[in-house]
């Protein structure tokens, strides 16, 4: 006979918690220690997504602190709260890992336009630059006194 499991949390947000999971591909224990380590490799932009997404509320968090039996026999769900439940100033931690990978995403845009500022401002001092606008200014002249020939 199957040995039932103990369900701590509401049948949705355990069912959230489990899909989470199964797409996080990675186990409770080794996302208890991205988190407290910190690790933007284990824990990437679509991942972090997902665990806040799913954070358990401080409510959950207390019932299943307050459960004493056998950790074994929790709902994976359960288990996996009662697992990042230990971590240190949880939302903290994973407020500035979000906070941290916008930070780099932004600073990788902001480099990619400071590289073609700078290209742009080589072509402005480049000599083939100066002589092209020369010509075409020319040839506005030439065509405006073309035009009040006319």
């Amino acid at each position: 006979k199957k040995k039932q499991l103990v369900r701590l949390l509401q049948p949705r947000e355990a069912q959230a918690i489990e899909i989470m999971l199964k797409g996080l591909k990675i186990n409770h224990v080794r996302v208890k220690k991205a988190i407290e380590a910190l690790d933007t490799a284990v824990l990437t932009h679509d991942k972090l997504a997902s665990i806040i997404g799913t954070l358990p509320t401080p409510e959950d968090i207390q019932l299943v602190k307050d459960y004493t039996g056998e950790p074994v026999a929790l709902s994976p769900a359960s288990r996996y709260v009662s697992f990042i439940a230990t971590v240190p100033m949880l939302r903290q931690r994973l407020s500035g890992l979000k906070l941290k990978e916008a930070f780099t995403s932004r600073l990788g845009n902001l480099e990619k336009e400071i590289v073609a500022v700078s290209k742009a401002i080589t072509l402005v001092h480049s000599s083939q630059f100066s002589k092209s606008l020369e010509l075409v200014l020319a040839l506005r002249e030439e065509l405006k006194e073309n035009r009040n020939l006319l």
